[in-house]
Parts: C-alpha cells; sequence; structure tokens
C-alpha cells in the first residue's frame, strides 16, 4: 500500500473533542515526493505553448488535462525525475529552467509534497514514441497536449 489512513481525535479551543482525518504517503524516498513540470514548447513558428497531458484520475472517475508529473524515484533528484517524466509523458526531451522550493498542496488532507520544475522544450526536440504517450499506467492516456495562450487546450 501506497498511503495510510488515519484518524486522530484531539481537543479544540473550545474544549470540543474532534477528529481529523487524513492521508500520509509512505513511499516517500528523499525530502520530495514528486515533480509537476512547467515545460515550454518553442515552436518552430515562434509561438510559445505550455504542455499539459490528458490522464484518467480514478479518484475522480474521470480525465483531467495538467501538467506532466510524476514521483521521485530512489537516488534520483527532483530535476532527473522532472526531464525523466516530461520525456516518458510527452516524448519531449527538455531543458531545465529552474525550480520552486517544496509544496504542499493539500497539508489539511495529506503529508504528499512536489517541487514543480520549469523547462523549455524545442518543437524538434521530440522522440518517437507509440501511440497514446510514454509508458502506460493504468487508464492513463499520457496523451500530450498543448495548452494555447487563450486558455485553449488542442
Amino acid at each position: 500500500m501506497n498511503a495510510v489512513i488515519s484518524i486522530v481525535v484531539s481537543w479544540n479551543w473550545y474544549n470540543t473533542q474532534v477528529s481529523w482525518q487524513y492521508v500520509e504517503r509512505t513511499t516517500r524516498k528523499g525530502d520530495v515526493d514528486a515533480v509537476n513540470i512547467f515545460a515550454i514548447l518553442k515552436k518552430k513558428d515562434g509561438n510559445h505553448v505550455v504542455l499539459v497531458v490528458k490522464q484518467y484520475r480514478p479518484p475522480l472517475g474521470k480525465y483531467t488535462i495538467e501538467l506532466p508529473a510524476g514521483l521521485v524515484d530512489n537516488n534520483e533528484s527532483p530535476k532527473e525525475a522532472a526531464l525523466r517524466e516530461l520525456k516518458e509523458e510527452t516524448g519531449y526531451v527538455g531543458q531545465f529552467v529552474g525550480s520552486t522550493g517544496q509544496q504542499f498542496l493539500s497539508p489539511g488532507l495529506t503529508n504528499e509534497n512536489m517541487v514543480t520544475i520549469f523547462a523549455e522544450v524545442r518543437e524538434t526536440q521530440r522522440e518517437r514514441q507509440e501511440e497514446g504517450g510514454g509508458r502506460r499506467r493504468g487508464r492513463q492516456s499520457g496523451k500530450a497536449t498543448e495548452g494555447g495562450g487563450k486558455g485553449d487546450v488542442s
């Protein structure tokens, strides 16, 4: 199992008993659990777009459009994990530009954390891959999509 669900019983300021449910990630390999990649695709025509992927998310029961992302493996830095995930999920080879610090996206629910990696990709840096993206994970499509500057997804 990759996570543990816990319930904590405590007392609040009003001396009332309250319970708190949270999920704890148990697969952490270092300080950072995961990365997401904000990759700018620099197209030959001079336009720039943000790369996003369409993935099926079982907790939601539907597909989402999101930044490429993934877990940090053993003996891997967040930068290495991000460039690996970018290639696996989109087929593009990116160049590291920068990163954020550690982020906790839902600290009231989970201890999971991530780092956002910024990367640049040139249109000519895409490697051939099988239809449907890189490696398959369950029902995820892994299909790379370009997010247009007007909020469009094409």
